[in-house]
């Protein structure tokens, strides 16, 4: 026979037994998931801009190339941002010191520069990669990575 008190499963017998300062808060999944793809391309999309905005001398020349490379960047941007913002919520990842923001980083680089790969070489037909291919590539790693770790900072549950 079996005490009362040697069973910490027991349902507590009065309000007095309930401790207030345990919460259980489920993970944002969908915030998480949905969060990514949006800020996450719109993020890539002004980083973008500043970055080409500071190579040009911040003047804008031809209104309709600035227009239709916006709406390529952040088309291009939307699915590693979606990527990332999956693989974060299927691992219920939760900030809890700096080091987080760095794995974010690296996850998100290394999912950009790979897609950016992949549409230079599937969809743009470059078989010949040159050290200009591979300037893009990092850079759109860069880019995903600045993205990923703002949109992070504003998303993700923290400890």
């Amino acid at each position: 026979m079996t005490n009362k008190s040697d069973n910490p499963y027991q349902p507590p017998q009065s309000m007095q037994d309930i401790d207030l300062h345990t919460e259980v808060v489920a993970y944002p999944i969908i915030k998480v998931i949905i969060g990514y793809a949006i800020l996450g391309s719109l993020c890539g999309v002004i980083v973008s801009i500043l970055g080409v905005l500071a190579m040009e001398g911040f003047v804008i020349k031809n209104k309709v190339d600035w227009t239709f490379g916006i709406t390529i960047v952040s088309a291009i941007g939307f699915m590693p941002a979606l990527i990332t913002g999956c693989i974060l919520a299927w691992r219920k990842f939760i900030i809890t010191n700096l080091f987080d923001y760095i794995k974010i980083a690296l996850l998100a680089s290394i999912i950009s520069a790979s897609y950016g790969f992949l549409v230079l070489y599937f969809f743009i037909k470059v078989h010949k990669m040159g050290t200009d291919e591979v300037k893009i590539f990092l850079l759109m790693g860069l880019v995903g990575a600045i993205s990923a770790v703002i949109v992070g900072k504003l998303l993700l549950p923290k400890k």
